[in-house]
């Protein structure tokens, strides 16, 4: 099980709260009806799709090749 500080390499990340996810340079992640107690940074060239998440923090995501934002988010 997932917890703390993620680093999201190609993965789904569904209901659950972490304290923070770096999407590093290059990678995928999708994050649904996730919370974040502190910031999502999202990498050069990276891609992120998310739907009703929650960040309590900031949201970084200069250079990304893709960013998604839907639902509540």
């Amino acid at each position: 099980m997932l917890s703390g500080n993620v680093t999201c390499t190609g993965l789904t990340i569904g209901a659950i709260t972490l304290d923070s996810v770096q999407v590093p340079a290059g990678a995928s992640c999708t994050l649904q009806g996730t919370q974040l107690r502190g910031n999502l940074a999202v990498g050069a060239g990276a891609q992120l799709a998310a739907d009703s998440v929650r960040v309590g923090g900031s949201l970084v995501a200069e250079g990304a090749a893709s960013l998604s934002l839907g639902g509540a988010s």
